[in-house]
Parts: C-alpha cells; structure tokens; sequence
C-alpha cells in the first residue's frame, strides 16, 4: 500500500533517526523527500543537525523514533530547530514537548508500527483513511496504510488479521 505520507514529505528535507530500522526507512524516504539525513544515534542527529545550519539548509522535519532529548530538537545559537519533529517508538516525556513548545517547535507524537507503514495516528488523530477500533483491550487499525502481510508466511499473516482489522498487539482503553 501506498503511504499517505507520500505527499507531506515531497521536497522537503529530513533527519531520520530511528534506530536499527534507520538505514531503510532512509533509503524509502528518500523517494519522497528532497533529501533524507540517516543518523544512528543522538550523537550523529546532533551532528547532522549543526552541519546542516552551519550550510544554510537546515532540516524541514525530524523524524525521531523514541523520546527525544531536548538537545536534538530545541534550538540553539548555532542551530534552528527543525520546522516540524515527529516523535514515535514510545510515550512522549510531557516536559520534553512542553520545552520544545516554549521554544517554538512544533511536535508531533505518533503511533505506528512497520505494519502501518510508520506512524498513522498524529497527536491522538488518525490520518485520512485511518480507522481505529479497541476490541477489549485491544487496539485494531484498518485502512490503506496496512501492509499486504509477511513475505512467505502466510499464518503469520492471518493470525495478524481480526476480521479485516490489524491486531496491532498494544493495549488501548
């Protein structure tokens, strides 16, 4: 399925840190964005961030998968932050947001998974197209952003399937 990312990210440049999937995700984006940053860890994200304002091209979007240090999104004397900063791989520190606000950066925390083709719910709203259902306790996702199923396991595949809605396996109230 075609992400409905696609066209959010045309032209833009974007820092992805998203630890051992980084290299990937990198390579997919860069089909969309005008240029995408791969960085490893904090270290290189903090790098790649400086080296980008010290050349006058500084990132449109970061996309940082797990909490994010302050350092990585607040802006500094050598560094503007990034217009936008994605944040998923895990809850959201309150202050960590509320300082990145203070200093004029928007944040996005989002929910996904590889099975959605990254994050399909901003800020607690489903995309265009998204459809979110708790059954139980659990969180089942329907729409175009599912993948087709795991490449030669077709158990696998149904076992992920609750009649026609994901079993994402996380806990939902």
């Amino acid at each position: 399925a075609e992400s409905p990312h696609r066209h959010a990210l045309d032209g833009l440049r974007v820092l992805l840190m998203a630890g051992a999937d980084t290299a990937a995700i990198a390579e997919q984006l860069d089909t969309w964005a005008a240029e995408t940053v791969a960085a490893a860890d904090e270290t290189a994200a903090a790098g790649a961030l400086t080296a980008a304002a010290e050349a006058g091209r500084p990132f449109d979007v970061a996309i940082l998968d797990g909490p994010a240090p302050a350092a990585l999104i607040a802006p500094g004397p050598a560094r503007p932050a990034p217009k936008l900063v994605l944040i998923g791989g895990g809850p959201l520190d309150p202050h960590v947001r509320a300082d990145a606000e203070a200093a004029g950066v928007p944040i996005v925390q989002t929910y996904g998974m590889s099975e959605t083709c990254g994050g399909c719910v901003y800020d607690g709203v489903p995309l265009e197209g998204v459809e979110i259902r708790i059954d139980g306790e659990d969180v089942l996702l329907r729409g175009p952003m599912l993948f087709d199923g795991y490449e030669g396991d077709p158990e696998r595949t149904a076992a992920a399937f609750r009649d026609g809605w994901l079993v994402t396996n996380d806990l939902g109230h």
